[in-house]
């Protein structure tokens, strides 16, 4: 039975690959691909940076990925430790025996593999322009043409004024429902202290079975340092081998797989965006992502809650890679290339990077001034899956000039998904599919006011950021108002219908400030941070008038961009708009005026 080393060496001279090519395909250095072909494991940092390279390698070369695991699993089994790694203590989980936690334990995820990617881009212009569309109805999917995927450069952290860059390397088993990952993630530490850890916000570990952590180090540029760390529920805590001071750069490596969990069609909120359904795959809020640094609170983090959305994000720069089947269609956030099974996406200044994988999507595309709008939808419902594209078009360009901030990408998309609601990331957005099924043309729909919705999460979430888990209702009461300013621009004909069935034909709730863990049910919170948040935004507008409203919009959008706003600053950002004391106003809504303890 041949060796490992000779079934990759002989299938790359098959190939008729040069180094230059394989490290051009993969991100892969000549001396690993070397010391996979010499069985000379002593040139990894650790078994998963091993484990993770061949699986890059044997893919690259067409061989079976799993039988090419199995035999390294083999030659290695056996070994104490791979020259190198050293002896680790519990991490969060315990393995069942030593030898397994060797084979897929603590390594490095892509040290050499996703850390060698260089930096991306995205050319950012705004919406303008008539709008019109680029692909015909029921269009397959559409693909971008092949684009040979620029060759990475060595390994180079990010500045240290830069924001953190997260370059991640995801595998989908479609039919086995889940994902293998490999991320790094470059910090700069901007917060002018002192840090001697770091924390991340795991949100897929709020179910102790969808998430499984394979390795974790950290590199400081003299080599990556495989280091303790301690997961618990959703807060990974990573103590640091060395301080890092202010304006010096860690990058952490991490691998790990992600078991998904079914979605029901009647899920909503986080059961709803990251699981498998009968068609899709929805794959949100599914990476360990950097805790927001706060002053005089330090490393932002919090417990899972089954109401509202459990998630706080800053910005940060995107680079991921996403390996599909040949009849799966990948739909994310960003810029987008494609070679292969390959899916490639660059994203800047984003709060988040979702997406959804489909063997069933057709595609269609309209244009809005340079900027394209792309609705990924099931066969069956064409004739909403064409009108998502135009609508969402529509919303963009309308957001863009009402609120003084045009969408920041040059891509949207919006993917029909399996479950009962909406979710927004930066640059895409996945819908259910139930609202397509029971769309019956027109804007007096459930369908278009949740597209539109979803649509101003583009400024009240990807822009303007928020505590989600505190003060949920600065995005969702602004983002249910925002409906209304849709149709009163674009469908004044229909604005009344929109304000009764998306809030006046529901009961009212209160308070409007409260934190998601103030609600043990959808409805009452939707009630309350949605409708009657839209309600105390449509009484402001009333005291101040329209146009002083306008103006504080689009002064709240522009001054608190790539921030996490507070409710005390949209407090502060109103009262310099308005002529009158607007604090009795605030009292009939909330429990306490932003910035104030409780009453």
């Amino acid at each position: 039975m041949a060796r490992l080393g000779q079934l990759l060496r002989e299938a790359r001279e098959t190939k008729g690959s040069s180094w230059r090519d394989i490290e051009a395909a993969t991100g892969l250095w000549p001396e690993y691909v070397q010391a996979l072909e010499r069985e000379d494991y002593s040139r990894f940092a650790s078994a998963g940076h091993a484990r993770s390279a061949l699986r890059l390698y044997a893919r690259y070369l067409g061989l079976n990925v799993k039988e090419a695991l199995a035999m390294w699993e083999g030659t290695v089994r056996g070994v104490e430790r791979l020259p190198g790694e050293p002896e680790q203590g519990p991490s969060g989980r315990t393995y069942r025996a030593v030898v397994a936690a060797l084979v897929i334990s603590l390594g490095l995820a892509i040290c050499a593999i996703t850390a060698l990617y260089g930096y991306r881009w995205v050319q950012s212009s705004g919406p303008g322009g008539a709008l019109s569309g680029l692909s015909g109805p029921g269009d397959p999917a559409r693909h971008p043409s092949p684009t040979p995927i620029p060759s990475p450069t060595p390994y180079q952290p990010i500045s240290d004024t830069a924001l953190p860059l997260y370059t991640i390397t995801a595998t989908i088993d479609y039919d086995d429902h889940s994902l293998a990952v490999q991320q790094r993630i470059d910090y700069a530490n901007r917060s002018g202290e002192t840090l001697s850890d770091i924390t991340l916000n795991v949100f897929p570990n709020y179910d102790s079975e969808i998430f499984t952590l394979h390795g974790l180090s950290v590199e400081f540029g003299t080599g990556p340092t495989p280091t303790a760390h301690s997961l618990e529920g959703m807060t990974l805590h990573v103590p640091l081998p060395q301080e890092l001071e202010a304006g010096q750069v860690a990058t952490m490596f991490l691998e790990y797989t992600l078991d998904l969990p079914y979605i029901d069609p009647s899920d909503s909120f986080t059961t709803g965006s990251l699981g498998w359904s009968e068609h899709v795959v929805d794959v949100g809020h599914w990476y360990p992502a950097l805790a927001p640094l706060l002053p005089d609170v330090g490393w932002y983090t919090f417990t899972y809650h089954p109401v509202g959305d459990p998630y706080v994000m800053e910005e940060a720069d995107y680079d991921v890679r996403i390996w599909a089947p040949d009849d799966v269609t990948v739909v994310g956030s960003g810029e987008e290339e494609r070679e292969g099974n390959l899916w490639r996406y660059r994203i800047s200044e984003a709060r988040s990077f979702a997406f959804a994988a489909s063997d069933q999507y057709v595609s269609h595309a309209f244009d809005a001034g340079g900027m394209t709008v792309t609705s990924y939808y099931f066969p069956e419902h064409e004739s909403a899956g064409l009108d998502v594209a135009r609508l969402a078009a529509e919303a963009l360009v309308t957001f863009g000039e009402e609120f003084g901030s045009p969408y920041p990408y040059t891509d949207y998309r919006v993917a029909e998904t399996e479950f009962a609601g909406g979710m927004e990331f930066t640059g895409v957005s996945f819908l259910g599919a139930l609202w397509y099924e029971t769309y019956p043309g027109g804007v007096r729909s459930q369908l278009v006011a949740l597209l539109v919705h979803e649509v101003s999460h583009q400024w009240w979430y990807g822009m303007v950021g928020n505590d989600q888990v505190m003060e949920p209702w600065l995005d969702e009461a602004l983002a249910t108002f925002s409906e209304l300013i849709f149709y009163e621009l674009r469908y004044p004909d229909d604005e009344l219908w929109l304000w009764d069935f998306e809030v006046l034909n529901w009961p009212r709730g209160g308070p409007v400030d409260g934190s998601i863990y103030d609600f043990t049910d959808g409805s009452s919170y939707m009630n309350a941070v949605y409708r009657t948040g839209a309600l105390l935004l449509a009484d402001l507008r009333q005291a101040m008038g329209t146009q002083q409203f306008r103006q504080f919009l689009r002064d709240y959008c522009q001054s608190q961009s790539h921030a996490l706003s507070t409710g005390a600053d949209f407090y502060s950002i109103l009262s310099r708009h308005a002529d009158q004391d607007l604090s009795p106003l605030f009292g009939e809504y909330f429990a306490r005026l932003p910035g104030e303890g409780a009453r």
